[in-house]
C-alpha cells in the first residue's frame, strides 16, 4: 500500500482562522438560533440589510444546515464496527454452542473514513461561506440600484408634471394654429413615453423588494426600501494587483482532498474483512457403567472468518473513485487558472471605470442642467423637439452613467471577495 499523505490542509491566507471558524459554527450557529422565525432585524441603513441577509438568507440557513449534517459524519466514520455474537443449542443431545467474534477492519479503512468525513466536514464549512459571501454579493449591488431607481423615478415624476404643465397650458389656447397642435402632441407622445419608462422603473424596484424580501425573510415597505437603498460611493478605493485566495479555489482544493481519501478508502476494499473472536462448547454424555451418570465436557477454542475479495468486486468503485479524483483536479486547476484571470480583469477595468466615473458629471450637476431646462420649458422659451431630445438624451446619460458605476461597485466588491475580505466587518460597515 501507498503511504499516506495529508493532502487536506487548506490554504486560506487571508480568510479566516479555519479551527476557530468551525468551533464557532459548532458551538453559536446552531438552526435554532438561526432561523427564519428569528425576530426581524433592524434596517436602518445598507449595512444593517447586508448582517440580516447573513442571518436569515435561505441559501446561507441551508448551508448551514448541511454543514451541521456533515458533522455527524465524523462520529460515523469513526465507529467502530459492532462484534457479532452468535450460539446454538440442541435439545435433543444437549449441545450448546457460544461463539463471539470481533470485526478486524484491514488496510487503515477506519482511519481513511475519518480523514474522508474531516474533509467533508471543511467542505460544508466553505460551501457555508461561499453562501455567506454571495449573498453579500447579492444583496450590495441590489441595494446600489434601488438608489438608481430611486433618482430615475424622481426625474421621471418632474419631468412628467412639466410636460403636463405645458400641455395644459396649450389646451387651454382658445385657438391653435398648427405648430402649436404639432407642439402638443409632441408633448403628449413624450409625456407618454416617460409614462412607459416609469413603469419599467417600477417593476425594477418591485422585483427587487421581492428579492429582499426572501433574503431578509420579512416584508419591505417602501420606507424601508428607501432607508436601506445605498447611496452614490463617495470614494472609490485602489485594488492591488496581489490578492490571496478565494474561497472557490479552497473549496476546488478540497474537493481534490476528499476525491482523494475516498479512492484511497475504495482501494482498501482490496483487504478483507476478517472477524475473530472465542468460542465455546458444551456437550452432555452418558457415562458407562452400571452405575451411569451425566457428564458434561466444556471446549474453548478460536473462532474466525475471512471474506474473500476472489471477484473483484470492488474494481468499479475503485475505478469510479479514480475518475472522481482526477476530474476533481482539473476542476481545481481551471478554477485557479479562472480566478487569476477575472483577478488581472478587475484590476483593468476597474481602474478604467473609475477613471471614466471621475470625469463624468455628477448626478448633483446633472439635476441642476436639468432643473435649468424645466425651466425654460414652463415658460414655453424652447422648441418642443429641443425639449424631448434633450430629456431623451438626459434619461440615456443618466442609465449608462448608473451602469457604468454598477460594473466598478461589482468588481470592487468581488475584488473583496477575492481578497479574503467581503466578510469583515469593516467592509460590511463601508456602504453607506
Amino acid at each position: 500500500m501507498k503511504p499516506l499523505t495529508i493532502r487536506y490542509l487548506i490554504p486560506l491566507t487571508g480568510l479566516f482562522a479555519f479551527a476557530g471558524f468551525l468551533s464557532n459554527l459548532s458551538a453559536e450557529d446552531s438552526p435554532d438560533k438561526q432561523s427564519i422565525e428569528s425576530p426581524e432585524c433592524p434596517l436602518n441603513g445598507p449595512s444593517d440589510a447586508l448582517k440580516c441577509a447573513l442571518n436569515r438568507n435561505p441559501e446561507v440557513l441551508h448551508a448551514r444546515m448541511r454543514f451541521q449534517e456533515s458533522q455527524a459524519t465524523k462520529d460515523i466514520a469513526d465507529n467502530v464496527p459492532n462484534p457479532s455474537l452468535a450460539g446454538q443449542y440442541m435439545f435433543s443431545s444437549g449441545e450448546a454452542e457460544l461463539e463471539y467474534r470481533h470485526v478486524i477492519e484491514l488496510g487503515d479503512r477506519r482511519e481513511l473514513r475519518t480523514r474522508e468525513a474531516d474533509a467533508e466536514i471543511r467542505l460544508r464549512a466553505l460551501e457555508l461561506e461561499m453562501a455567506r459571501q454571495d449573498t453579500i454579493l447579492s444583496t450590495v449591488m441590489a441595494l446600489y440600484q434601488l438608489e438608481h431607481i430611486q433618482e430615475e423615478l424622481k426625474y421621471l415624476n418632474e419631468t412628467i408634471q412639466a410636460f403636463n404643465a405645458a400641455i395644459y397650458r396649450l389646451y387651454r389656447l382658445p385657438s391653435r394654429d398648427a405648430n402649436q397642435n404639432t407642439s402638443l402632441f409632441t408633448y403628449l407622445m413624450a409625456r407618454d413615453s416617460l409614462r412607459q419608462q416609469k413603469l419599467e422603473a417600477q417593476d425594477r424596484w418591485n422585483q427587487i423588494r421581492r428579492n429582499l424580501e426572501v433574503k431578509l425573510g420579512r416584508s419591505l415597505d417602501d420606507q424601508d426600501l428607501s432607508r436601506i437603498a445605498a447611496g452614490h460611493p463617495q470614494k472609490w478605493p485602489a485594488i492591488s494587483e496581489d490578492f490571496g485566495k478565494s474561497l472557490e479555489q479552497a473549496h476546488a482544493s478540497q474537493e481534490v482532498s476528499r476525491a482523494t481519501y475516498s479512492h484511497r478508502l475504495e482501494s482498501s476494499r482490496i483487504w478483507p474483512d476478517i472477524t475473530i473472536g472465542p468460542r465455546i462448547s458444551l456437550q452432555k454424555s452418558q457415562s458407562g457403567g452400571f452405575y451411569s451418570r451425566e457428564r458434561s465436557s466444556k471446549e474453548l477454542g478460536l473462532s474466525f472468518s475471512v471474506t474473500l475479495p476472489l471477484y473483484n468486486q470492488y474494481t468499479g468503485e475503485q475505478d469510479r473513485a479514480r475518475a472522481r479524483e482526477h476530474s476533481s483536479e482539473i476542476q481545481k486547476e481551471r478554477t485557479d487558472r479562472g480566478i487569476q484571470s477575472e483577478y488581472r480583469y478587475i484590476v483593468r477595468s476597474y481602474r478604467q471605470h473609475v477613471s471614466g466615473l471621475k470625469t463624468s458629471p455628477t448626478m448633483r450637476i446633472l439635476e441642476g442642467r436639468r432643473y435649468a431646462v424645466l425651466g425654460y420649458l414652463r415658460r414655453g422659451l424652447l422648441s418642443p423637439a429641443l425639449l424631448v431630445e434633450f430629456h431623451r438624451t438626459y434619461g440615456e446619460h443618466v442609465h449608462q452613467y448608473h451602469a457604468a458605476q454598477l460594473r466598478a461597485l461589482s468588481m470592487l466588491w468581488r475584488s473583496y471577495a477575492l481578497t479574503g475580505r467581503i466578510l469583515d466587518e469593516e467592509i460590511i460597515e463601508s456602504i453607506k
